[in-house]
């Protein structure tokens, strides 16, 4: 009969095997641009705060962040818009 510890670092070693493929199997995150809509007018507090939060996220995420200003949409209509996509 095989000690206890070793069965313990063989249990460790296949978990950990099973780990490492898991992780090398999924795809980078995130896998297309992400839009970050602040919907209320341009200009106000929402759309000042989601000029710098975009640009760090751009550095951290290395994926192109952009802000749904095309649309320009304000108050409830910006908020269907998330809904919508």
């Amino acid at each position: 009969m095989r000690s206890l510890p070793t069965v313990f670092s063989f249990t460790r070693l296949i978990v950990l095997l099973f780990v490492a493929l898991k992780s090398s199997a999924q795809e980078k995150y995130p896998d297309r641009p992400i839009t970050i809509v602040a919907p209320f007018p341009p200009g106000g507090v929402a759309d000042l705060t989601a000029r710098p939060v975009a640009a760090a996220l751009e550095k951290v995420l290395k994926n192109p962040v952009r802000r749904g200003e095309q649309d320009r949409r304000s108050g409830c209509r910006g908020h269907v818009l998330c809904r919508q996509q």
